[in-house]
């Protein structure tokens, strides 16, 4: 009486690592050996490996994948509280509105295109959050600048822009804000505002 043919092991644990992403790679070499052990109708199991090769291997890209896009966001992404006075940014909003905590700031190097440079950063008190939503950028950023800003933010050619880590409707004690200074024509930076041409 003939028995019957048994799955592959290594085919059928294939399978079942696809669904761990980081045991892709283990999927993907069980894969391989089950599509030989499967070849030649020694036992059951073809398609658990070829499930497990084909989802292994894009477990494999999704990782790599992942991995490139959390070192660009680590490189090119900055929350508003990790800005500094000289940054270049472009900030990834509508420019007519306020960021909130949800909005991030691609760095640039101030020699590349950029929209804007942080020239005052600082955090709220309590009169000032009280305020918050009442004033102007100029307003908020007025007596806070130091050269070249203070040229710059009275001058016409630029426009200040505040932005805050938390909701601008609802301004808190302690929120950190930055003043952005922007050309007032909407035109990219290519040098730091200080620099010759700004």
């Amino acid at each position: 009486m003939n028995r019957p043919v048994e799955y592959d092991r290594g085919a059928v644990a294939s399978l079942l690592l696809v669904g761990t992403l980081v045991l892709a790679p283990v999927a993907l070499v069980l894969g391989v050996r089950g599509l030989r052990r499967t070849g030649s109708g020694r036992s059951r199991g073809r398609w658990c490996a070829v499930l497990g090769v084909v989802g292994g291997g894009l477990g494999i890209v999704a990782m790599i994948g992942g991995l490139w896009l959390g070192s660009w966001f680590r490189d090119n992404v900055r929350p508003v509280d990790d800005l500094a006075v000289g940054d270049c940014v472009s900030p990834g909003f509508d420019l007519d509105d306020l960021a909130t905590e949800d909005v991030a700031f691609g760095s640039r190097s101030c020699s590349e295109a950029h929209l804007a440079e942080v020239a005052v950063t600082g955090t709220l008190d309590y009169s000032q959050a009280e305020s918050f939503a009442l004033r102007s950028g100029a307003e908020i950023c007025a007596n806070r600048y130091a050269e070249p800003y203070l040229s710059a933010a009275e001058s016409a050619r630029y426009d200040v822009l505040v932005v805050l880590d938390g909701d601008p409707d609802r301004a808190s004690y302690g929120d950190t804000y930055a003043c952005l200074l922007l050309r007032a024509d909407g035109t990219s930076l290519h040098e730091p505002i200080g620099g010759r041409g700004a």
